[in-house]
């Protein structure tokens, strides 16, 4: 009536999908609802930035940047996706599309449960680790690059294509599925 325009977006659901709440290491990301295992969770995005680029100081709480390439990590978002935490145990992975950096449910979650994926899944860097916390019956104690997982791991999260394009081809050991793995 009075000539404006409505734009729905199509990824917007009509309620959140998602609440910041707090645990044993500051802010985290929890489910407000169930989601099947390959849902598509949320989008990361932000800057991209050139490997020369990146704060060397940049840790901890700080460090919110994501190898997306062996050259460029995507910077913060200020949105949802940087506060998703990591977890040796993890409900989720990044899988990298021709639309962008999607993280993915790799088994069922429940309404409440925390959302967290497997940092070493983008990581090609070796001098990168850091003390891990996550608190996981699974939990290797130190986070470091794709190389630091253990076969079965790896080929966990390249049979189902989440793990970063520069990192699917290398070193491709052929090894059986742990059984639980990502449960």
């Amino acid at each position: 009536k009075r000539g404006g325009f409505v734009i729905l977006d199509r990824y917007r659901h009509s309620r959140n999908l998602f609440a910041v709440g707090e645990n044993h290491l500051g802010k985290a990301v929890y489910a407000t609802c169930r989601f099947a295992e390959g849902a598509e969770l949320m989008r990361f995005t932000g800057r991209r930035f050139h490997t020369d680029d990146i704060p060397s100081l940049m840790r901890g709480s700080d460090d919110r940047f994501v190898q997306v390439t062996p050259d460029h990590y995507m910077g913060p978002s200020g949105q949802l996706d940087d506060l998703v935490n990591h977890s040796c145990d993890p409900n989720a992975g990044l899988r990298f599309t021709e639309d962008g950096v999607i993280l993915v449910a790799i088994r069922h979650i429940a309404s409440g449960d925390e959302i967290s994926w497997d940092y070493s899944t983008t990581l090609a860097q070796s001098n990168w680790h850091m003390i891990c916390q996550c608190r996981s019956e699974r939990c290797r104690r130190v986070i470091g690059n794709f190389d630091t997982l253990d076969p079965d791991a790896q080929e966990f999260f390249r049979a189902r294509n989440l793990v970063a394009p520069y990192l699917v081809c290398r070193h491709v050991v052929p090894a059986m599925i742990a059984p639980g793995y990502g449960r």
